[in-house]
């Protein structure tokens, strides 16, 4: 858990929070049901790490 000390860092992780629950549901949708839930997770984290 992290606890944030300033208000704005808050409320900016509260926006990416939002969004990205928010997006969850839609990239399960786009994988479909050709994908395994372990591959599609795997996948994701794939693509989420190449962008750091």
């Amino acid at each position: 858990m992290y606890y944030c000390s300033n208000y704005l860092l808050a409320v900016a992780f509260c926006v990416v929070t939002m969004f990205c629950w928010g997006s969850w549901g839609n990239t399960q949708k786009l994988a479909g049901k050709t994908w395994r839930y372990v591959l599609f997770l795997i996948g994701l984290g794939l693509i989420i790490a190449a962008g750091q």
